[in-house]
């Protein structure tokens, strides 16, 4: 029944056609090979002389990453893997998150040397993390493959690795890279999209599966909110070659993901939602830009790093419309790059890097995206006039969220109130009490002058 019922989603995703070779003979194979050959060798001895004429141009890189590989954030209840079954528990960054964010800062390292000076200099790269631990020990591991010590920089011979600090933004605090930042407009139009006829319609014909998913896993929702929970869990415990569940064959982990895939989407599906959740960091590395543009000679600032969440990219990317419907894989990364050319005029260039999860092709060039009506290297006015949209004016206001400034107004107010209040009834019972201590002499003197003339 689920193998019937399984919902295909990337017909709704870009697609390109392939045209295979075809190969009869062993004299094609070797010419095919001999062609490739020369191709990748010409490409080879070209890629050096075009890269060295875009470090001439660079003048600034704003990136942002998903942290490396991590043990799940959950469990299910039927799951034989339970929290002890991972070194450091839920949630953590693992030796091979570690080694990937290290291959990344390995390829950055390769990328922009001849940009960024060898050796490691405190005003050249600013580093911001989100809180979470994971991403804190990604960036870390990063940094480690970016700027190995040199020279009088070792401090130990026997370790490779040098401290550079990492900045961090309290998560209570943090709306540029932590997505779950409390935003009640946000929340609303996410309960909204939910509840769109298309997305209706998903969670009828998917009631089956559903059903089905928590029959099995003994998770108690039937709906799309419990898919990314779950998948999440099985795709980590896959990628650690965790046994499976006897349940969990190919059809339906492929459905998993295809559902995980379609809940994630919805969590930027409008431009409202992309622009209260990824506009904060556009903004940011807007400004850093701009600040790069309008700067004093001692502006020294080249390389803006931030460490964060797949949501975080997939915010981003939703935020300048060029999310390509996959989820962001451990350590993607999305880049904007400063460049000005030989008529001074800035352009930026946006690159988006996702093979970092393969150990063995990690120096892989990243893709060069475009934005809608801009070129790829898209003339900087034109980049802020296309993304002004995207970007929160007064995030706190957007998304409704009283300003502190506000909010201890009223809290003043109502304290004022509570205390006038609070007199008031002192005052009365008081009044009260005094207007009853007199009745009560009153009558006291009453009774003494009647028994007096009694008497």
């Amino acid at each position: 029944m689920i193998e019937e019922d399984i919902v295909t989603l990337t017909n709704s995703m870009d697609q390109r056609s392939y045209r295979p070779l075809k190969i009869t003979t062993f004299e094609d194979f070797c010419c095919l090979a001999e062609t490739m050959q020369l191709g990748i060798g010409y490409f080879l001895l070209l890629l050096p002389t075009v890269w060295a004429e875009d470090l001439a141009t660079l003048r600034l890189v704003n990136l942002v990453y998903r942290h490396g590989d991590r043990s799940p954030i959950d469990s299910f209840p039927t799951d034989m893997h339970k929290e002890d079954s991972w070194p450091q528990g839920f949630g953590w960054l693992s030796n091979i998150g570690k080694l990937q964010q290290y291959h990344l800062g390995k390829f950055l390292r390769q990328r922009y040397n001849g940009f960024l000076n060898e050796t490691y200099i405190h005003d050249e790269i600013n580093v911001q993390s989100s809180a979470v631990q994971r991403c804190l020990m990604s960036a870390y591991s990063n940094l480690a493959g970016l700027y190995p010590p040199d020279g009088g920089q070792i401090w130990n011979s026997n370790i490779s690795w040098q401290p550079i600090p990492v900045s961090m933004i309290p998560t209570e605090e943090d709306n540029t890279l932590q997505i779950s930042k409390d935003c009640p407009r946000y929340d609303m139009l996410k309960e909204q999209e939910l509840k769109t006829h298309a997305i209706k319609e998903e969670e009828k014909k998917n009631k089956p599966f559903y059903k089905f998913l928590s029959q099995v896993t003994g998770g108690p929702k039937e709906n799309i909110s419990y898919v990314w929970m779950l998948a999440d869990t099985l795709i980590c415990e896959r990628h650690h070659n965790f046994s499976r569940p006897s349940w969990l064959n190919e059809t339906v982990y492929s459905k998993l993901i295809a559902l995980n895939t379609l809940s994630f989407t919805l969590l930027f599906g409008t431009p409202e939602m992309a622009r209260l959740k990824g506009g904060p960091l556009l903004k940011t590395m807007l400004n850093n830009m701009q600040n790069k543009i309008h700067s004093k000679p001692d502006f020294k600032t080249k390389l803006f790093m931030y460490s964060a969440h797949d949501k975080t990219v997939a915010a981003l990317s939703h935020a300048l419309k060029i999310f390509n419907h996959v989820m962001p894989p451990y350590a993607s990364t999305l880049i904007l790059e400063l460049h000005q050319n030989k008529q001074n005029k800035y352009f930026v260039r946006i690159l988006y890097k996702n093979t970092t999860m393969d150990l063995h092709n990690y120096m892989q060039p990243p893709v060069p995206l475009k934005l809608k009506d801009c070129p790829v290297d898209c003339p900087f006015e034109a980049f802020v006039e296309l993304t002004k949209d995207a970007i929160p004016t007064d995030w706190l206001k957007e998304c409704q969220i009283p300003a502190l400034f506000e909010t201890w107004f009223w809290i003043m107010i109502i304290s004022f109130c509570l205390l006038c209040l609070l007199l008031v009834t002192l005052f009365w019972f008081h009044m009260q009490r005094k207007h009853n201590q007199d009745k009560y002499a009153s009558l006291l003197s009453e009774d003494s002058e009647m028994n007096y003339s009694s008497n």
